[in-house]
């Protein structure tokens, strides 16, 4: 163990003596909240400020070059919505459960790239009703949220 990458996080620790107990583990006590494998750990549930690192990543891995995306046909750009930009946000969902507003922010940057590959899409552009869209196959939709 790396104990100078090592850092001792207490929780509800009040009225003991951390230096007597922790003298034997020489590591920094640190103070919630804190980053633990790339995501945010607290004590309470989460802010809007602390969940917009997701959206950034989702944004970003939504960005093309214009020349790449000209190269993609609507099958290429589902697929790439479906193994990036559902893969994203999933690593962030197996620890923390999502409000309404953030997913439904989640799935208007996912429906954008899909009709426009833009951040940004209008209904103007979609060639299918959303709710379409992420119905089963069986169903007529594409398959869409894992």
């Amino acid at each position: 163990m790396n104990l100078s990458k090592s850092a001792i996080y207490p929780i509800r620790c009040e009225g003991i003596d951390l230096e007597e107990v922790l003298q034997n583990f020489p590591c920094q006590i640190k103070a919630f909240p804190c980053k633990y494998l790339g995501l945010p750990v607290s004590t309470r549930c989460l802010r809007r400020i602390e969940v917009q690192p997701l959206f950034h990543k989702i944004a970003v891995a939504a960005r093309l070059p214009a020349w790449k995306g000209k190269l993609l046909n609507r099958a290429g750009w589902l697929t790439l919505v479906k193994s990036v930009l559902a893969a994203v946000p999933i690593y962030f969902l197996t620890v923390f459960p999502l409000k309404k507003w953030a997913l439904k922010k989640i799935d208007r940057l996912r429906r954008a790239f899909l009709w426009r590959g833009t951040e940004e899409a209008r209904g103007d552009y979609c060639l299918v009703n959303w709710k379409k869209v992420m119905l089963p196959k069986e169903m007529g939709g594409l398959e869409y949220w894992i």
